[in-house]
């Protein structure tokens, strides 16, 4: 069969049959918006594929099987909730584009997210790269990891800011240790707050932290 582009728009589909490996003429596969768990091992014979579109799925990985598809131009795994990139990682086509939480990743990216260090905001250049990770790792990660100053203290809360320019505004974070279960929580404050208390009135909506108290 001489199919070229294989186009599949918002089906119930969770896999890929096996017989997919027989269309190794196919040089684009949009999957988009399905429910696809995995692509199948048969996609190596694929060798024309240039573009594999499959946004909008539910993929975790992706199969070993995907670096022999040498001329694999594009690949766009947005809207997945993608865990495990390290199959990419020894790609031979040193040009190919993989798009995932809404940019293009660089393929230092291309590995397990367990892998992924938050250091690596400190050398990482693209803003949207940097945001998708500082939403990967949380806040409470990112203060405990990379150098954080205290600004102010009031009570059980602390402002902190992270000395390192990791994002486009700096981060100020306001962190409160709750006294009963010592459990740590962080909240991301605007960068003009430099006091505690003006941070807890910030995130109550304008109420002051003592009246706030008097009323609980």
């Amino acid at each position: 069969m001489n199919l070229q582009i294989l186009n599949i728009f918002k089906s119930q589909l969770t896999e890929l049959p096996p017989e997919i490996g027989q269309l190794a003429n196919l040089r684009t596969i949009q999957l988009c918006n399905a429910q696809l768990t995995e692509l199948p091992p048969e996609i190596e014979p694929l060798k024309a594929l240039e573009n594999l579109v499959l946004s909008g799925n539910r993929l975790v990985k992706l199969p070993l099987e995907i670096q022999q598809l040498n001329n694999l131009q594009y690949l766009d795994l947005n809207n997945n909730p993608i865990q495990d990139l390290s199959a990419l990682a020894n790609h031979p086509n040193q040009h190919l584009c993989v798009y995932a939480f809404g940019v293009k990743l660089p393929r230092r990216y291309w590995t397990h997210l367990r892998k992924w260090q938050p250091v690596w905001l400190l050398t990482e250049k693209n803003s949207e790269v940097r945001r998708v990770l500082i939403q990967h790792f949380g806040y409470e990660r990112i203060f405990q990891e990379l150098e954080a100053i205290e600004f102010d203290r009031w009570r059980e809360y602390t402002l902190l800011k992270i000395a390192a320019d990791v994002d486009i505004e700096p981060i100020h974070l306001l962190k409160m240790t709750c006294p009963s279960t010592t459990h740590i929580h962080v909240l991301r404050v605007p960068p003009y707050v430099t006091s505690a208390r003006v941070a807890i009135r910030w995130t109550n909506w304008g109420i002051d932290p003592e009246a706030f108290a008097t009323e609980t």
